[in-house]
């Protein structure tokens, strides 16, 4: 029977096709391929993970905002996040989104209000 000699080698291999498992074509089987692929996998989900931070941030703006044009508060978003952080008020933007919904309106609302950050 021979001596093995490269598995580390094979064992490098097997650990990255088993990476590649849902892949489609020869990304999933021919190491070379799935190599590049795997690299370009990981890209990918970095650039789309700094995407949906993004995302979750504006939508988190758009709805403190519509919140307090719904309540009639005389001020914008710039001027409340900005008097929030003059005050030492540390409440970040998804905080703030989750705050605007309708069962915790009232908490947002007096937050608002008794600092009277719109003025």
């Amino acid at each position: 029977m021979p001596r093995v000699k490269k598995s580390s080698a094979s064992k490098k291999h097997k650990k990255l096709i088993r990476k590649t498992k849902g892949f489609i074509g020869r990304r999933k089987n021919v190491y070379r391929i799935a190599k590049q692929a795997y690299i370009k996998s990981l890209i990918y989900a970095r650039r789309d993970r700094k995407r949906n931070q993004a995302r979750y941030r504006r939508e988190n703006i758009v709805k403190i905002s519509s919140f307090i044009k719904e309540k009639g508060i005389n001020t914008s978003y710039s001027r409340l996040i900005n008097s929030l952080l003059k005050r030492n008020i540390i409440i970040d933007r998804k905080i703030l989104g989750i705050l605007t919904n309708k069962n915790y309106s009232s908490i947002l609302e007096d937050i608002i209000r008794t600092e009277k950050l719109g003025r």
